[in-house]
């Protein structure tokens, strides 16, 4: 799981959308981001609450859903 979060961590970067802005832009706490892009907490262990929030402000069916764009990052390319 490591390698696909790392992934996520690249594709913000890509797109120039930095922690503090998701976190002001979804109303997630940056802490709780910043674990999640730093490996101090599993994706797993993130509600899909706030993964809805990701996946709407990235643009994303809100079906899709985060953690499945994670797992299946390679295959994405937006």
């Amino acid at each position: 799981m490591r390698y696909n979060v790392t992934m996520f961590k690249d594709y913000l970067k890509k797109k120039k959308i930095s922690t503090y802005r998701l976190s002001k832009e979804t109303g997630i706490p940056y802490s709780t981001l910043n674990d999640l892009v730093n490996h101090k907490i599993s994706i797993d262990s993130f509600r899909m609450g706030p993964a809805k929030k990701i996946a709407d402000f990235l643009g994303m069916k809100s079906t899709w859903g985060v953690k499945d764009y994670i797992v299946g990052m390679k295959n994405y390319s937006a």
